[in-house]
């Protein structure tokens, strides 16, 4: 979005203030010459703000090897296409966002109902007004000005190597679906709250969940039990791709369309997209970045540096743990 050089500067000095490894010079070049490399490799992205949390987590999990973090970003951007999200227009980021609201509709009703489709709401709300930022630097965002920051590490971990549903960002989205849920388990959707801090409630809610290990450990078993499947995200997708179509030509045209017709082209297009995601995941399996993700980041620094204390690990680590 932003090819200012400026931006990535400034950028720089707000990127985890509370970790001491990243008020060190050296550490705040190498985050520099990362983003740069990025902006130059991708010149219709260029810089956004939110990819300084990106690269700043892969940084401290990989040790700050910056060819491996360039690497395994780079993976990320093309080979996920998440470039998508930071490019002009943000139109990755609105179709994410419309996906994201048909899941909550779908999988998360009630709060659905009482948060989104309440019509006797002062003030319109959408699940843009946070989920923005979730999307762009992966869940980090909420926690990156506390010493917890390193937390984000755990749900890095589960998009790239625990969880296997890489197509389509399916993970990101069940993640977001868990952490929402979490967020409004004991609400009880009182009309003052909602019309005066609904924004200010989510995310000191979700600061306090991603700031506790154990809280963590639920939201990640709740977000691999969640059973969201390629079809369905591909349907709203279409979905989403119908409305913007038939929005231009109800703009320009006063005709009528054949619905079956459409319908049949609508399942030709999921199957389509269902295999371009196939081809995608076996381009990522077999990239480097899955060799040196599960030595460096998921062994060394959520085992070592993280759980060194406790007792015992979160339970759904276990089974990566076998160093």
């Amino acid at each position: 979005m932003l090819n200012n050089h400026d931006e990535i500067l400034r950028d720089i000095s707000r990127t985890f203030p509370k970790l001491k490894e990243f008020q060190i010079n050296e550490n705040q070049n190498k985050m520099i010459e990362i983003l740069f490399k990025i902006s130059y490799a991708l010149p219709n992205v260029g810089y956004c703000q939110g990819m300084n949390y990106l690269v700043g987590i892969f940084l401290y999990a990989l040790d700050f090897n910056v060819e491996q973090v360039y690497s395994s970003v780079m993976s990320i951007l093309i080979n996920w296409e998440y470039q998508e999200i930071y490019n002009k227009g943000l139109i990755k980021l609105r179709e994410m966002c419309f996906v994201f609201n048909e899941l909550i509709k779908e999988y998360l009703p009630e709060i659905y109902d009482n948060i989104f489709n309440n019509k006797e709401n002062e003030i319109e709300i959408t699940s843009e007004l946070f989920a923005i930022q979730w999307f762009l630097t992966l869940f980090t965002y909420d926690i990156a000005d506390t010493e917890y920051a390193i937390n984000s590490i755990l749900i890095l971990d589960n998009i790239i190597i625990h969880d296997p549903s890489k197509n389509f960002n399916i993970t990101v989205y069940k993640i977001a679906l868990s952490l929402l849920c979490i967020i409004f388990k004991d609400y009880k959707f009182e009309k003052f709250n909602l019309n005066t801090h609904i924004l200010e409630f989510v995310r000191n809610r979700s600061k306090e969940i991603l700031m506790n290990i154990n809280e963590i450990d639920t939201l990640l078993n709740m977000s691999r039990d969640l059973k969201v499947s390629e079809y369905i995200i591909q349907k709203i997708y279409i979905k989403y791709k119908n409305l913007e179509l038939n929005t231009n030509f109800n703009t320009s045209n006063n005709g009528f369309k054949d619905e079956d017709a459409d319908q049949d082209q609508d399942e030709i297009n999921i199957e389509k997209e269902i295999q371009k995601s196939s081809m995608i995941n076996n381009i990522f399996n077999n990239s480097k970045f899955q060799e040196f993700s599960s030595s460096h980041l998921l062994k060394r620094y959520i085992v070592i540096s993280r759980f060194e204390d406790m007792d015992e690990f979160p339970s759904s680590f276990h089974p990566y743990f076998n160093i």
